[in-house]
This record gives C-alpha cells, structure tokens and sequence, in this order.
C-alpha cells in the first residue's frame, strides 16, 4: 500500500480485517448503537456491551445460580470508587479472580463462590473488534477509533493517526488517550490495553490506565508494560500478543505466565503489566520502564 494512500480511515479498515484474520469479529459503531436495528446499548453513556457479558456470564458459570450470576454482573457494571485507578484495579483482579458471590443452597445454607468472566479457553469467549464506538459522559461526547471486547467488556482501546498529517503524529495519538481518559473514564475502567499508531509506528500499553503523560521526558520508555512496533501496510502490525490465547493470558495478568509465553515465543520479550507488577516508586498502574521506542521508519 503507497504511503500517500493511507489516512485514518484506512489505517481503521485494515486494524478491522486485521482482527478479522486473528478470529475476531468486527462491527462498525454505528451498526449496534442505540435507537439502531442492531443496537447492543440502550444509550450512549453505557460502555459494556451488557448482553454479551450476561450471556458468558451463564455459559461459564452453568453451576451458579441464576440470581447469583446477575450480582456479578452487577458488581461489574457498577462503579465501587470515584478513583478511575481504584476501579481498573478492582476490575482487573474480577477479571482475573472472578467475581465473589454468595448465594442459597437448597439446605438453607450460604454458598461463597466465584463467577467468571472469561474462560480458559479461547473457544469459550467472544471477541469483538468495534471501530467509531461513541461514549457519551457529562458534556463530553467522544468517539475511540477502535474499541476491543472481551466478552461484552471493552478491555483494548486504539488510536490510530494518519501518518500524512504532519501535525497527527503517534504523539498526539497519545494525548487524545490522556483527553478520553480524564472525559469518558467510564470506558477505562475497564481497560487493559492501550495502542496508538500514526500509520507507521504501533506502540501500545497493557495493564496502564495512569501512566507517564509524556514518554518522551523518559528516553520515550515507557512506565507500564509496553511494546512500540513498526505498523505494517494500513498502519497495523499483526503480532501474535493479539491473538485470542495470548491476549487471554495477558489480560488475566501474572509474570509466571507471562514469561512462560515469551519462552514459548507466542508473545514478545517485553516486561509482564500483570497485577504483581503495578506497584511501582511512582504509584502508578502498571510495571517497570521497559522498552526504548523504535527509530522511525
């Protein structure tokens, strides 16, 4: 693909085919927002797609009982915290833990159990890929490029920039993620990754909600988990850490697995973003500084 036909629409259609090839499905925004046939939201101000999630809440957990499940997904669907990293955090060990429960048995007893969100397995999940995903939150209306699902839950957020505009550089990618964060925080309390692309360089974050505002001030390394890739045709790398197994492993956290993967080469060589690892000096969510960003092409 010549460069001079690449722009943000097109770096867009290829992340879609992209996830299309790693066995995602894909859907346009506007297809399954509100008030449309397809509609997956009943308003804008909703981030999880509730009926994907309450749907693998029951496939997974076929033993719990039905009331049971619906307080999971309560807990999960609820804020427990005005803190955006309180909630990510209380997020991410639900995700990776489960979500405690309680419940009757048929002896009068109370059962404690466990609901989980994710299975073990690829093949029990529902991966969904979202371009144009509008969240509406206060007075701010805005639009991600590129929203991933994982089951219902929006875990991967994309920002993606046309590498012809000399002023959209990954860089101002970077800031419009800070922009969303502090409008629509909502979305982030769930999230588990962070990519941006200008078309030519892919840098993404796992396990990062708070993290340095400027990489650049640190040798353009970065304070989280995170990995900066030369993009390929359409601005997007395909790399096997997005594959449906590998992301499974990435987003359930822990630096055993983690380096398990890199051992058997199914993720790249790049420090674990999993809970063991985000407490750090600076407080924030996520690991040690880990990798220096690549010349530009």
């Amino acid at each position: 693909m010549a460069p001079q036909s690449v722009n943000e629409s097109t770096v867009e259609d290829a992340a879609l085919s992209w996830f299309e090839d790693l066995g995602y499905a894909t859907v346009h925004g506007e297809q399954i927002a509100p008030g449309e046939p397809g509609a997956e939201r009943q308003s804008y101000t909703e981030v999880v797609l509730a009926g994907r999630l309450r749907e693998a809440v029951e496939r997974l957990n076929p033993n719990i009982p039905a009331q049971a499940r619906e307080e999971a997904v309560r807990k999960v669907l609820t804020p427990q915290s005005p803190s955006l990293i309180v909630n990510n955090r209380t997020f991410h060990r639900m995700l990776r833990d489960g979500v405690e429960v309680e419940y009757q048995r048929p002896d009068g007893s109370i059962a404690g159990d466990r609901v989980r969100l994710i299975g073990d397995d690829p093949a029990e999940n529902a991966f969904l890929a979202v371009n144009q995903f509008t969240v509406i939150e206060g007075q701010h209306n805005r639009r991600p490029d590129l929203v991933v699902f994982l089951n219902g839950l929006p875990i991967g957020v994309f920002e993606l920039k046309s590498a012809l505009d000399e002023d959209a550089t990954i860089w101002n990618a970077w800031n419009q993620l800070q922009t969303y964060k502090q409008q629509i925080p909502s979305l982030f309390a769930y999230n588990e990754l962070l990519c941006i692309s200008d078309g030519l360089i892919a840098h993404r974050r796992e396990g990062v909600v708070q993290a340095v505002a400027d990489d650049r001030r640190r040798g353009r390394r970065a304070h989280g988990h995170a990995g900066t890739r030369r993009a390929g045709p359409g601005g997007v790398r395909k790399e096997p850490a997005a594959e449906p197994g590998a992301k499974l492993h990435r987003v359930r956290g822990g630096c055993g697995q983690r380096r398990r993967l890199q051992n058997s080469g199914a993720v790249p060589p790049v420090s674990c973003g999993g809970e063991g690892c985000r407490r750090d000096a600076g407080g924030d969510a996520g690991g040690p500084a880990v990798r220096r960003r690549l010349a530009q092409a």
